[in-house]
């Protein structure tokens, strides 16, 4: 690598089958997606 190159990090992250990249300075918080639970009888968007 010459002086000239750097290197950046990345936070990687998959919506859908594309993959996207933001340097880690942008980044404030990683929230983990859970499991949504169903409530018997409740509305569909609930």
């Amino acid at each position: 690598m010459s002086a000239k190159e750097s290197t950046i990090q990345l936070v990687v992250f998959k919506l859908g089958s594309e993959r996207y990249g933001v340097e880690t300075s942008q980044v404030k918080e990683i929230i983990r997606v859970e499991e949504i639970t169903r409530i018997p009888n409740a509305p569909e968007f609930v």
